[in-house]
């Protein structure tokens, strides 16, 4: 198709990745723009798109066992995984203006499918990874000693076919994505690089979502629609964490109540919405003082505390140490 640009760097080794690329080749009249499927040299599979749905239709492929990371930057995607129908956004009727992930986890081959809405923009990033990776990368198995929570977390999460768990991508993650897609370089071996170490990166971030002290777990009582609202206030709270919000700015900015918001947001993360941006913040300010080497004063100052004293004794009961024992 002329209007196309499909970057697809072919290989032997079998799975999703060839999957994929075959998936595509039977669709390249159903989208007009650029996509591309890359086999990384650290082991991980990357796809890209930014393009535009041609037509109303439905295509299907089987895919093999993986963990999926997928970050959307645009639009919305309905798929189906063995007919059991998921969303990469909101809803039938209502595109994403803001950036939502999702990582999912499968244990064995499934039936893909997703369907195309005609007219409609996607931008997106999906990263699959196999579990030879993980292990290589020193996730514990069962019945090793767990040296982190994100070991325990990550693998049981692993472990679970048909997972899926809501991934609020920071600012951070949001360039490393549009960096992949439009590496700022023209060399064809830096455009290389470049979305190898952003991959990574994205790898790296998405991640860290199984440490912190809210999981990204929707509510399956809510409607679609409140689920991605939700998702809006989370995305909203990680992207404006140094400033000093206040719950009618958070409420306002998805359209919620005050009291709407704190009685949803308890309801489905299971924290108010005051205590998951304190948790938040103190873990801000750990992670300064672990890779930045700041002080405990300036620590203290990151995590929203005027009062060195309520500091240590909130950061001692979120970590079971005190800063000092930090640096």
């Amino acid at each position: 198709m002329s209007q196309s640009n499909y970057t697809l760097i072919k290989n032997d080794t079998p799975g999703n990745m060839r999957q994929l690329e075959e998936f595509i080749s039977n669709d390249t009249d159903k989208i007009s723009g650029r996509i591309g499927f890359i086999e990384l040299n650290s082991g991980i599979d990357l796809h890209f798109s930014d393009n535009v749905e041609l037509v109303n239709e439905k295509s299907e492929c089987l895919s093999e066992a993986s963990l999926t990371i997928s970050l959307l930057l645009e639009g919305q995607v309905k798929f189906y995984m063995n007919d059991k129908p998921y969303y990469l956004g909101c809803n039938d009727n209502e595109e994403s203006s803001e950036a939502i992930g999702k990582i999912w986890s499968t244990t064995k081959p499934y039936l893909f499918s997703r369907n195309f809405k005609k007219g409609r923009k996607v931008k997106k990033i999906i990263i699959n990874i196999d579990k030879e990776w993980l292990a290589d990368m020193g996730l514990a198995e069962s019945g090793s000693n767990w040296e982190t929570k994100l070991d325990r977390s990550l693998f049981e999460f692993a472990c679970t076919h048909l997972n899926c768990r809501d991934w609020v991508p920071s600012k951070q993650a949001i360039k490393a994505a549009e960096e992949i897609i439009d590496p700022p370089s023209d060399a064809d071996c830096m455009k290389k690089m470049i979305r190898e170490y952003r991959a990574i990166e994205l790898v790296t971030l998405a991640f860290e979502q199984f440490t912190k002290p809210v999981p990204g777990i929707i509510n399956t009582k809510n409607d679609t629609k409140q689920n991605c609202r939700l998702i809006k206030v989370l995305n909203f709270i990680e992207n404006n964490l140094n400033a000093d919000l206040t719950l009618e700015e958070i409420a306002k900015s998805v359209g919620f109540s005050v009291s709407s918001l704190q009685r949803h947001f308890k309801s489905t993360y299971g924290a108010t919405v005051v205590d998951y941006i304190r948790k938040r913040k103190l873990e801000m300010a750990k992670d300064a003082m672990i890779n930045e080497g700041v002080s405990v004063s300036e620590a203290c100052f990151i995590a929203g505390y005027s009062n060195p004293s309520s500091f240590a004794t909130a950061f001692k009961r979120a970590f079971g140490v005190s800063p000092g024992a930090i640096q």
